[in-house]
Formats: C-alpha cells, structure tokens, sequence
C-alpha cells in the first residue's frame, strides 16, 4: 500500500520547519565580559586614574580585580546580570562602588563615593 502525502500539506510542513528553524537561531549566548578591560576614570581628586580590571569568572560566579599605578583592589560583591556589573571596593578606607553596563566591547560606568560620582569607560583588552 502506497502512502500518498497531501499537497495541502506541504505547505503547513514548510511554515513548520520555516518556525524550527527560526527558534533555534534567535536563541542568543549570554554576554560574557571574562577578559582584560583598559580603564579610565576621570574627575577623582587623584585626577583622571587609568588602569586595567580584570574580570575572571568561575561557573556562574565572577571575580575582578582593579589594576592601575596606585596599587590592585579586589572588587567586592561583584554581580554581572545581563550587561549590568555592580560591584564593591575599599579604597584607602574609602568604600567605593562601582555601576556600569558592558556594550559589546566597550564599558560605560561609574564609580561613587558617597554623594560624589566619577565617570568610568573602558575597552576590552583581550
């Protein structure tokens, strides 16, 4: 016995597949700052601080640490959700908090004192 398909359905099977396929593509990876990022910050009473922050990540949790000339500093408490990072650290005693968002390979941000603020950029290194 013969199994003879419907050409009516073959144009459901086409939008069927069409649909699959488009699912699989529009999922996206998640964005992954890992690396080395050149930064600066301008406006601190020190002047404008350059440096690099390096960003590790081990499962789903990240580490980073601040380099520059003054010195390295662990950032704290940090939390990367999306394109967004917050962290904490202790400069000189001082706690400073530092708000950003990751766009593809560039940082836009800021570092906060209290009721004072600092402009951050940065560009991934590596």
């Amino acid at each position: 016995m013969k199994t003879v398909i419907s050409f009516s359905l073959i144009p459901i099977l086409f939008i069927a597949l069409l649909w699959m396929t488009s699912c699989a593509s529009s999922k996206t990876m998640a964005y992954d700052p890992a690396g080395t990022w050149n930064y600066s910050v301008t406006g601190t009473p020190n002047g404008t601080v350059d440096g690099t922050f390096v960003i590790s990540k081990n499962g789903d949790a990240y580490a980073g640490e601040l380099r520059s000339s003054q010195g390295n500093i662990t950032l704290e408490d940090l939390t990367i959700e999306g394109q967004a990072l917050k962290a904490v650290f202790d400069y000189s005693g001082t706690e400073l908090t530092m708000n950003g968002m990751f766009e593809g390979d560039t940082f836009d941000g800021e570092v906060a004192a209290g009721y004072d603020s600092f402009d951050m950029t940065a560009s991934r290194a590596n």
